[in-house]
């Protein structure tokens, strides 16, 4: 069952319709379409088990119907990419912001959360904010935020004037250890 990352992390309930197969007396199969309600707990990741008790095929013989087992494959999501219980989150920063620190609200599967960056980050730099990964409640892993230093490009007089100018009020070689 395809399951959104918001749905993992809070719950939710789905519809979802499937083809059971309706075995007859005489051993032929034909199948009809069956729409479940299904409850999605709070804190299920990627391969969890939903198990829906006596909703699977019908048994042998007349035997009751056996269980349903669903899998959970989590859905893409456009901002966050999942690493096992850990949620990874790229924020693009100016080199502004990275070089003199600020404070970003944060978007994250439960809500925003203020964040203050340090001055002097670095592209590439990892910062935490514990448990708001997957998972349920003080086993919930983290999401991590991955810095991205965004330049602004050079496309004016005046932008390539002021890079010019910081280059020679700022000499800076970041590859002085080649």
């Amino acid at each position: 069952m395809l399951v959104t990352l918001e749905e993992a992390v809070n719950g939710a309930a789905k519809s979802l319709n499937l083809q059971m197969p309706n075995p007859n007396q005489f051993g032929q199969v034909s199948h009809q379409p069956k729409q479940l309600k299904v409850k999605i707990p709070a804190g299920v990741k990627q391969g969890s088990r939903i198990r829906l008790s006596g909703q699977g095929a019908p048994g042998f013989g007349g035997g009751p119907n056996g269980d349903l087992y669903l899998e959970v494959d989590l859905q893409n999501h456009p901002l966050y990419k999942v690493d096992g219980d850990d949620i990874i989150l790229n924020l693009p920063l100016t080199p502004w912001e990275a070089a003199l620190g600020t404070k970003v609200k944060i978007p994250t599967l439960k809500g925003k959360v203020n964040m203050n960056i340090p001055a002097g980050t670095q592209s590439g730099s990892k910062l935490r904010i514990k448990g708001r990964g997957l998972g349920k409640d003080d086993k919930a892993g983290n999401q991590f935020i991955v810095v991205q230093i965004h330049t602004p490009p050079a496309d004016s007089d005046d932008a390539k004037a002021f890079y010019e100018d910081m280059a020679t009020k700022m000499p800076f070689n970041p590859r002085e250890h080649f």
